[in-house]
């Protein structure tokens, strides 16, 4: 029997800009590359504690017919250290086979090629393969043998067109065989592989029913293979950011892994399991974790863990401020990128680097990793990688106070960020041009970037004519090196502004593809069932229709404001108010619905009785609301929610925390971003639109004032608002 199973090579599938700072992301590294990382019994007549040195001796004592299980053997062990070396076995043993016919071998060497093909990245001719070898299965091979050859074609389909769903169908149909088989092995296993299909489509919830099937088969949870179903499961929990829960099921991993004594295994549960400690901030035992992977990482010189191990290590000592341990961690994951010759890893390294010797205020080696990031992302063309070195460049230019270097940087990180918008949201774009609604936002968008060209063409030719009415003879050829000196700055400036709106119009586009897409198919499923006399309560699905109607009005509703907000539209009705009186009007509404809802209220309002303030009453109590309504809506019961407020000099100061869970580091500064969520299960199911951080954030820009986000004092988060006292200039 040779039952086998294709798995993520690294089956962390969190950005690495969780930990602290603006770390560059990583996640193309944690979902799509694909490798083959198990393989199990075969049915060669090779002992598998034999070395590969010994098999290669023996070989060459062999001739004919009795090379092949040798050659087979080998080409097993070379598959994933070096498939191009595995891909020359194969086409020995195949040669042999031509000669030496037998069913069994032949679908065994097929499956060890496709698999260095695989590796190789040669996806075509690893398809083909798996075809061929299915088809001599159906026709020649027992059911064993057609399940393998079943699920090879599922893990050609994941690896080469990502359609998971296609996959899920060829394993069902290897499962069946199992089952028929009764091989409790086989069956957990295919169940597992079923469910990381599930994961990978988005459907958590199918994920770990079946990874949970899995584990009921006694045959397979004496495998080493368990392990990843354990981890699989740890990982949709850190997925949703319940890192907390995770790290029970990556210890159950490990503790399977150590009763194999496999180094690599319980390295990599050792590895993910510290980074599950990393996440939910408990820096001790992550890096003990960390410190026991490495060690085994070093053992068996596995450049890849290396490279990740201190990487995150680095990591948590940066979170811990001890910069010099940081550092010595990130030098060390640079040496394994190298080593690798992995320009995405190497680029990486290099401007972690950058970031710490910026925080330490080393301007000028910070400055060298980051241009050898940038020229290193620019020499391979590596999109994502171009626009965070450019960014971290123009950042540091700007602590530096050059400003013309970072202007021009900057400008770079917006040109290749539009590209990324541009791909990213090209389907969802071309989705919606069928529908009126869509038609409708694309013509008023397209109306308003024309309306704001015709203006910027007519300020232009305005102040050319006053400027040329006041030219002197005596000043011609100094204006002409000064109007020649700005036209270029206003071009930048002109080309800059276009691609930041050309950006939002895009963005915007996606967003209401995203959002209206959903309630539109309801709708249009509900009326369907009605129009055919499906439905048995007629009333409440008419009171259904209802309520996904007002849904979509709230959302255009908050599009058409942050539409405004854009455009510079938003319009305050600003009034002098009491600020101890309004404040605790809305506390008293507040605390009533807070309580209501099964939440602990507590408030501090620091404020004289005569302060007054100049803001539009209305939009900033929607502000507040709006905070306090997402803190109940995202807070576990029970749970506390924080209202203090205080005058500082000329400023209010308003603060709303809430209780766990929180918002990762990295995702802080995102979460005003329109249709940002921190996680997919934060959707409209909870109730909004994605976009009331988004608009609470332009309403209070529009005051002239500032909001922000940050771990709150009860580990969940923290939003704090700064808002003049006076709207005077």
């Amino acid at each position: 029997m040779f039952i086998v199973r294709f798995a993520p090579f690294f089956r962390e599938r969190h950005s690495y800009k969780e930990i602290t700072g603006s770390l560059p992301i990583m996640t193309f590294y944690l979902k799509n590359f694909l490798a083959v990382v198990v393989f199990m019994l075969s049915q060669t007549v090779v002992a598998a504690s034999q070395s590969p040195a010994s098999l290669e001796n023996r070989l060459e004592t062999l001739t004919g017919q009795a090379r092949i299980p040798v050659l087979i053997e080998l080409a097993k062990h070379y598959v994933d250290a070096d498939p191009e070396k595995a891909s020359t076995l194969a086409q020995e043993t195949r040669q042999l086979l031509d000669r030496y016919p037998n069913t069994s071998q032949s679908l065994l060497i097929n499956h060890h090629l496709a698999t260095a093909y695989f590796n190789l990245g040669e996806t075509e001719q690893a398809a083909a393969l798996v075809i061929e070898n299915e088809k001599l299965a159906q026709v020649k091979g027992n059911l064993d043998e057609k399940a393998t050859a079943a699920k090879d074609i599922a893990y050609s389909i994941m690896n080469k067109d990502g359609n998971y769903l296609k996959a899920i169908e060829y394993f069902q149909q290897a499962l069946k065989d199992y089952r028929e088989l009764e091989h409790s092995y086989g069956i957990g296993l295919t169940l597992g592989d079923i469910g990381l299909m599930y994961y990978y489509n988005g459907n958590y919830e199918q994920a770990l029913a079946y990874y949970n099937q899995a584990l009921e088969q006694s045959g397979y949870l004496k495998k080493l293979e368990a392990t990843r179903t354990y981890s699989d499961i740890a990982q949709v929990y850190m997925h949703y950011g319940r890192y907390h829960e995770a790290i029970p099921h990556y210890n159950q991993a490990l503790a399977h892994a150590r009763r194999f004594e496999q180094p690599s295994w319980v390295a990599e549960q050792l590895l993910s399991a510290g980074v599950a400690y990393l996440m939910d901030k408990n820096n001790d035992k992550a890096i003990a974790y960390l410190n026991e992977a490495l060690v085994l990482a070093e053992n068996a010189d596995d450049k890849h863990k290396l490279f990740f191990i201190n990487k995150r290590l680095g990591e948590a000592y940066r979170s811990e401020e001890e910069y010099s341990r940081a550092l010595e961690y990130h030098n060390r994951a640079l040496v394994a990128a190298t080593d690798m010759d992995s320009k995405a890893l190497i680029i990486q390294s290099q401007i972690d680097l950058g970031i710490i010797y910026s925080w330490l205020e080393q301007y000028e080696t910070s400055m060298d990793y980051y241009q050898q990031a940038l020229t290193m992302a620019v020499e391979v063309d590596h999109l994502d990688m171009k626009i965070e070195a450019h960014k971290n460049v123009s950042e540091l230019y700007k602590q530096l106070n050059n400003h013309e270097k970072a202007y021009e940087h900057l400008a770079e990180h917006h040109k290749f960020k539009a590209q990324q918008t541009a791909q990213a949201h090209q389907e969802q774009v071309s989705g919606l041009s069928d529908t009126f609604k869509t038609e409708q936002i694309v013509n008023e968008f397209k109306l308003l970037t024309h309306q704001e060209e015709l203006a910027q063409l007519k300020f232009q030719h305005q102040r050319n004519y006053l400027l040329a009415g006041f030219i002197a003879l005596a000043l011609l050829v100094a204006f002409f090196f000064y109007r020649q000196n700005q036209q270029r700055r206003l071009v930048g400036e002109r080309a800059l502004m276009m691609s930041d709106l050309v950006e939002r119009k895009n963005q915007l586009l996606a967003d209401v593809s995203h959002e209206l897409r959903t309630p539109l198919t309801v709708l249009q499923l509900k009326v369907e069932a009605l129009q055919h006399n499906l439905v048995k309560d007629v009333p409440a699905s008419y009171d259904g229709l209802i309520v996904k109607i007002r849904e979509i009005n709230r959302l255009i509703s908050d599009i058409y404001q942050v539409a405004q907000s854009d455009i510079g539209a938003l319009k305050l009705d600003l009034a002098e108010h009491n600020c101890l009186a309004t404040l605790t009007s809305w506390t008293e509404e507040l605390a009533e619905t807070v309580t209501a809802k099964g939440f602990k209220w507590s408030q501090s309002i620091d404020i004289a009785d005569d302060v007054d303030i100049c803001f539009d009453k209305d939009k900033v109590k929607q502000v507040i609301c709006n905070l306090v309504d997402n803190s109940m809506t995202y807070t576990d019961l029970p749970g506390q929610i924080v209202f203090d407020t205080r005058v500082r000099k000329d400023q209010l100061d308003i603060r709303i925390q809430d209780s766990a869970p929180g918002v990762r580091q990295h995702e802080l500064p995102l979460i005003f971003e329109r249709l940002y969520r921190v996680e997919t299960s934060r959707s409209r199911a909870t109730g909004g639109s994605g976009l009331g951080l988004s608009i609470c954030k332009s309403i209070i820009e529009a005051h002239r004032g500032t909001i922000m986000s940050s771990d709150s004092h009860y580990k969940g988060l923290a939003i704090t608002i700064h808002l003049p006292l006076s709207q005077a200039e």
